[in-house]
């Protein structure tokens, strides 16, 4: 077996362990997913440390990078 096909098969397990640790959608989550708009949450609510975000944000802003947009969403909250 190649070097390629064991990263391959790696990888393929990996994203298989993520896909199974995800719980599933409840079907009270599926009506926050935008029809005519988004739902605003804090990312405290969301289970997100606002202060992770906001050096995140910072980091964004280094000149070697080039970023046009971003949207965190969480839970289908914005």
């Amino acid at each position: 077996m190649s070097k390629r096909s064991v990263i391959v098969i790696v990888i393929a397990v990996l994203l298989v362990q993520v896909v199974i640790s995800v719980p599933s959608v409840r079907s009270q989550d599926a009506a926050v997913w935008p029809t005519d708009g988004w739902t605003v949450s804090t990312p405290e609510a969301q289970g997100m440390d606002s202060l992770a975000v906001a050096n995140y944000l910072l980091a964004l802003g280094e000149p070697s990078l080039t970023v046009d947009s971003l949207m965190i969403v969480r839970h289908g909250q914005v």
